[in-house]
Protein backbone atom coordinates (compact mmCIF):
# COMPACT_ATOMS: atom_id res chain seq x y z
CA UNK A 1 0.00 0.00 0.00
CA UNK A 2 1.06 3.67 -0.55
CA UNK A 3 2.00 5.61 2.14
CA UNK A 4 -0.22 8.53 0.68
CA UNK A 5 -3.32 6.22 -0.20
CA UNK A 6 -4.96 7.04 3.05
CA UNK A 7 -4.40 10.44 2.31
CA UNK A 8 -6.13 9.89 -1.20
CA UNK A 9 -9.22 7.73 0.26
CA UNK A 10 -9.29 10.81 3.00
CA UNK A 11 -9.79 13.25 -0.22
CA UNK A 12 -12.10 10.73 -2.18
CA UNK A 13 -14.53 11.32 1.41
CA UNK A 14 -14.56 14.85 1.56
CA UNK A 15 -15.04 15.23 -2.14
CA UNK A 16 -18.10 12.47 -1.69
CA UNK A 17 -18.91 14.00 1.02
CA UNK A 18 -19.37 17.83 -0.76
CA UNK A 19 -21.14 16.39 -3.24
CA UNK A 20 -23.54 15.22 -0.31
CA UNK A 21 -22.86 11.46 -1.34
CA UNK A 22 -23.28 9.94 2.21
CA UNK A 23 -23.10 6.86 1.04
CA UNK A 24 -20.16 6.79 -0.72
CA UNK A 25 -18.54 9.09 1.44
CA UNK A 26 -19.12 6.41 4.21
CA UNK A 27 -17.52 4.19 2.33
CA UNK A 28 -14.50 5.95 1.05
CA UNK A 29 -13.81 6.76 4.88
CA UNK A 30 -14.25 3.46 6.01
CA UNK A 31 -11.40 2.16 2.97
CA UNK A 32 -9.23 5.15 4.39
CA UNK A 33 -9.51 3.89 7.52
CA UNK A 34 -9.06 0.39 6.79
CA UNK A 35 -5.44 1.92 5.63
CA UNK A 36 -4.43 2.22 8.56
CA UNK A 37 -3.21 6.17 7.82
CA UNK A 38 -0.78 8.11 9.89
CA UNK A 39 -1.93 10.00 13.13
CA UNK A 40 -1.91 13.51 10.67
CA UNK A 41 -4.13 12.49 8.29
CA UNK A 42 -6.30 10.52 11.17
CA UNK A 43 -8.07 13.92 12.34
CA UNK A 44 -9.10 15.03 8.91
CA UNK A 45 -10.51 11.55 8.41
CA UNK A 46 -12.60 12.18 11.99
CA UNK A 47 -13.66 15.97 10.23
CA UNK A 48 -14.84 13.62 7.88
CA UNK A 49 -16.60 11.37 9.65
CA UNK A 50 -18.47 14.33 11.72
CA UNK A 51 -19.15 16.22 8.08
CA UNK A 52 -21.07 12.80 7.28
CA UNK A 53 -22.99 12.47 10.34
CA UNK A 54 -24.09 15.92 10.17
CA UNK A 55 -24.71 15.83 6.14
CA UNK A 56 -26.99 12.43 7.59
CA UNK A 57 -29.15 14.37 10.04
CA UNK A 58 -27.06 13.56 13.02
CA UNK A 59 -26.08 17.35 14.23
CA UNK A 60 -25.48 16.38 18.32
CA UNK A 61 -23.41 12.95 17.49
CA UNK A 62 -21.22 15.50 14.31
CA UNK A 63 -20.67 17.92 17.30
CA UNK A 64 -19.52 15.64 19.83
CA UNK A 65 -16.69 14.60 16.84
CA UNK A 66 -16.41 18.38 16.14
CA UNK A 67 -15.25 18.85 19.84
CA UNK A 68 -13.45 15.31 20.22
CA UNK A 69 -11.23 17.15 17.28
CA UNK A 70 -11.13 20.37 19.01
CA UNK A 71 -10.35 18.98 22.05
CA UNK A 72 -7.80 16.78 20.88
CA UNK A 73 -6.07 18.99 18.09
CA UNK A 74 -5.19 21.85 19.54
CA UNK A 75 -1.82 22.51 17.61
CA UNK A 76 -3.15 21.62 14.48
CA UNK A 77 -4.77 24.93 13.21
CA UNK A 78 -6.12 23.60 10.11
CA UNK A 79 -8.28 20.91 11.77
CA UNK A 80 -9.30 23.69 14.66
CA UNK A 81 -10.94 26.03 12.39
CA UNK A 82 -12.58 23.12 10.02
CA UNK A 83 -14.31 22.11 13.43
CA UNK A 84 -14.88 25.08 14.85
CA UNK A 85 -17.08 25.59 11.37
CA UNK A 86 -18.26 22.23 11.83
CA UNK A 87 -19.67 23.12 15.38
CA UNK A 88 -21.07 26.32 13.96
CA UNK A 89 -23.07 24.67 11.06
CA UNK A 90 -24.36 22.10 13.76
CA UNK A 91 -25.70 24.73 15.55
CA UNK A 92 -26.97 25.94 12.69
CA UNK A 93 -29.09 23.17 12.00
CA UNK A 94 -30.47 23.17 15.59
CA UNK A 95 -31.07 26.47 15.13
CA UNK A 96 -29.23 27.72 17.74
CA UNK A 97 -27.94 30.84 16.15
CA UNK A 98 -26.28 32.97 18.81
CA UNK A 99 -24.25 30.22 19.16
CA UNK A 100 -23.40 29.14 15.80
CA UNK A 101 -21.91 33.07 15.11
CA UNK A 102 -19.66 32.51 17.81
CA UNK A 103 -18.13 29.13 15.96
CA UNK A 104 -18.05 31.22 13.04
CA UNK A 105 -16.13 33.84 14.43
CA UNK A 106 -13.77 31.26 16.01
CA UNK A 107 -13.18 29.45 12.73
CA UNK A 108 -11.98 32.94 11.44
CA UNK A 109 -10.12 33.87 13.68
CA UNK A 110 -8.11 30.52 13.58
CA UNK A 111 -7.73 31.16 9.72
CA UNK A 112 -6.12 34.31 10.57
CA UNK A 113 -3.85 33.18 13.02
CA UNK A 114 -2.48 29.91 10.60
CA UNK A 115 -2.55 31.67 7.40
CA UNK A 116 1.28 31.08 6.63
CA UNK A 117 0.06 27.11 6.67
CA UNK A 118 -1.48 28.15 2.96
CA UNK A 119 2.20 28.68 1.60
CA UNK A 120 2.83 24.82 1.66
CA UNK A 121 2.38 23.52 -1.58
CA UNK A 122 1.07 20.09 -1.00
CA UNK A 123 -1.81 21.68 1.34
CA UNK A 124 -2.88 24.41 -1.15
CA UNK A 125 -5.62 22.67 -2.94
CA UNK A 126 -7.57 21.21 -0.23
CA UNK A 127 -7.07 23.98 1.85
CA UNK A 128 -8.41 26.50 -0.37
CA UNK A 129 -11.30 24.23 -1.35
CA UNK A 130 -12.17 24.31 2.81
CA UNK A 131 -11.54 27.51 3.49
CA UNK A 132 -13.79 28.69 0.66
CA UNK A 133 -15.90 26.08 2.31
CA UNK A 134 -16.19 27.93 5.63
CA UNK A 135 -16.56 31.53 4.45
CA UNK A 136 -19.62 30.44 1.94
CA UNK A 137 -21.19 28.88 4.99
CA UNK A 138 -20.58 31.83 7.15
CA UNK A 139 -21.95 34.32 4.33
CA UNK A 140 -24.72 32.04 4.01
CA UNK A 141 -25.42 31.81 7.59
CA UNK A 142 -25.05 35.95 7.54
CA UNK A 143 -27.63 36.18 5.14
CA UNK A 144 -30.39 34.03 6.25
CA UNK A 145 -30.12 36.01 9.75
CA UNK A 146 -30.61 39.01 7.40
CA UNK A 147 -27.06 40.75 8.87
CA UNK A 148 -26.50 41.64 5.79
CA UNK A 149 -23.73 44.13 6.47
CA UNK A 150 -21.96 41.39 8.11
CA UNK A 151 -22.15 39.40 5.43
CA UNK A 152 -20.27 41.86 3.07
CA UNK A 153 -18.07 42.42 5.45
CA UNK A 154 -17.19 37.59 5.56
CA UNK A 155 -17.32 37.90 1.73
CA UNK A 156 -15.15 40.86 0.75
CA UNK A 157 -12.64 39.81 3.20
CA UNK A 158 -12.57 36.05 1.83
CA UNK A 159 -12.17 37.22 -1.42
CA UNK A 160 -9.22 39.93 -0.30
CA UNK A 161 -7.38 36.94 1.31
CA UNK A 162 -8.09 34.14 -1.90
CA UNK A 163 -6.21 36.98 -4.03
CA UNK A 164 -3.85 37.66 -1.63
CA UNK A 165 -2.85 34.27 -1.13
CA UNK A 166 -2.87 33.62 -4.51
CA UNK A 167 -0.44 36.67 -5.19
CA UNK A 168 1.10 35.91 -1.98
CA UNK A 169 0.84 39.44 -0.37
CA UNK A 170 -0.61 39.84 3.02
CA UNK A 171 -4.49 40.49 2.91
CA UNK A 172 -5.82 43.53 5.37
CA UNK A 173 -8.82 42.66 7.19
CA UNK A 174 -12.25 44.10 5.02
CA UNK A 175 -13.44 47.37 6.62
CA UNK A 176 -16.91 47.82 6.63
CA UNK A 177 -19.12 47.89 3.63
CA UNK A 178 -20.31 51.34 4.52
CA UNK A 179 -17.17 52.41 4.78
CA UNK A 180 -15.77 51.16 1.79
CA UNK A 181 -17.23 54.56 -0.31
CA UNK A 182 -15.46 56.63 1.91
CA UNK A 183 -12.36 54.99 2.02
CA UNK A 184 -12.54 54.87 -2.34
CA UNK A 185 -12.62 51.23 -2.21
CA UNK A 186 -16.15 51.29 -3.79
CA UNK A 187 -19.21 53.46 -5.13
CA UNK A 188 -22.68 52.45 -4.22
CA UNK A 189 -24.61 52.42 -7.59
CA UNK A 190 -28.30 53.09 -7.25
Amino acid sequence: VLPDAARWASNLTAALAALEDWAGAEEALQSALALKPEPRSRVFLELNAAAIALGRGRSAEARKQYEAVLTGNPEQRTARWQAEAGIANTLVAEKKFAEARKHFDAALAVIEEGRSELNRNEYKLTFLARLIRVYQDYVDFLVEQKDIEKALAVAESSRARLLAERNTVAASRASSPREWPRNGKAVWLA
